[in-house]
Parts: C-alpha cells; structure tokens; sequence
C-alpha cells in the first residue's frame, strides 16, 4: 500500500490536536512515554 506524504501530513495534522500533541517536543514527550510503557 502506497501512502502519499500528503496523505500522511493531513492525518497527523488531524490527530494531533485530540492526542494534545502541539509541538515537537509534545510529539517526542508522547512517544517516549509510549516506548517506555512497551519494554516494561
């Protein structure tokens, strides 16, 4: 299955809000969090 950036750019664009992901470093705070949860 192919993807197009665009695709991908406006369903993040979309996500983001409802996850509270406003930032860069928002985004990095959640995927860390999320890594941490799965090697416990």
């Amino acid at each position: 299955m192919h993807l197009s950036p665009r695709t991908v750019g406006t369903h993040l664009y979309r996500v983001f809000p409802r996850l509270g992901i406003t930032s860069r470093a928002a985004l990095r705070d959640a995927l860390g969090t999320a890594s941490d949860g799965r090697n416990a």
